[in-house]
């Protein structure tokens, strides 16, 4: 049994060493993520071959989406800081874990239908040709993965 309980907090502790590491990133973090995203944007426009009134609508269509979410960005930062709180407090409530998780779920799922519907009204503003080349990009990943155009599907 105390087997049990030990191996239970090393692994909580892991997960939130974890959480806090991510936290602690340097602030080169934001300079990365916002290079990484002019460098997808750079490939899109020059595989995509967008004018000037595709580019607009385009930044026009993020824009809005960007400040709609932004209360929901908020809220997963709150809710990501008091989770990690919550998991690197001495003892395990699964009380308290599970509403801020199920939380995190429910914030997460909100955005992820929110870029479904901005990636969605981005293919509208395409002409069939430049959505069939967007459909061989791959997506954007993040900080993870540099996004690159895709030919091997041809």
């Amino acid at each position: 049994m105390k087997r049990y309980i030990l191996i239970g907090t090393l692994m909580v502790l892991i997960t939130g060493a974890s959480y806090t590491a991510h936290a602690e990133m340097s602030g080169d973090h934001a300079h990365k993520a916002k290079t990484s995203h002019s460098e997808y944007w750079a490939s899109m426009n020059k595989t995509l071959s967008l004018s000037d009134t595709q580019k607009e609508q385009i930044k026009s269509i993020i824009k809005a989406e960007k400040q709609k979410n932004s209360p929901l960005m908020k809220r997963l930062a709150e809710n990501s800081r008091e989770l990690r709180k919550v998991m690197l407090a001495g003892t395990f409530d699964e009380s308290k874990i599970r509403p801020l998780a199920e939380n995190q779920g429910r914030i997460k799922a909100d955005l992820i239908v929110s870029r479904a519907k901005v990636r969605s009204q981005i293919l509208a503003v395409l002409t069939p040709e430049q959505r069939e080349k967007a459909e061989k990009m791959k997506p954007f990943m993040g900080r993870h993965r540099k996004a690159i155009p895709d030919f091997r599907r041809n």
